[in-house]
């Protein structure tokens, strides 16, 4: 959360592209508990209430070009190299 939402990315961004912040929740139970705590964390703080360009229902779009994700570990979609 702090990296997305206090590091500027935009020197490695091209225009219109977004950098992303992927939480990963192991079902989607969880992945609704951590999508409220960031809800609150960027409320309740106005500093970070400024800087929600957009919600969406998984996620938030910032003002400085960071999307944060919330999504649920699957084998299909995310991958872990060892």
């Amino acid at each position: 959360m702090f990296l997305a939402c206090f590091h500027d990315y935009r020197p490695f961004l091209t225009p219109g592209e977004r950098g992303t912040v992927l939480v990963i929740a192991s079902d989607r139970k969880q992945a609704r508990i951590i999508l409220r705590y960031i809800r609150a964390l960027l409320n309740q703080v106005p500093m970070l209430t400024r800087m929600i360009q957009r919600e969406t229902a998984e996620g938030f779009d910032l003002t400085n070009q960071v999307t944060i994700e919330v999504g649920t570990a699957s084998f299909r979609s995310v991958r872990v190299t060892r």
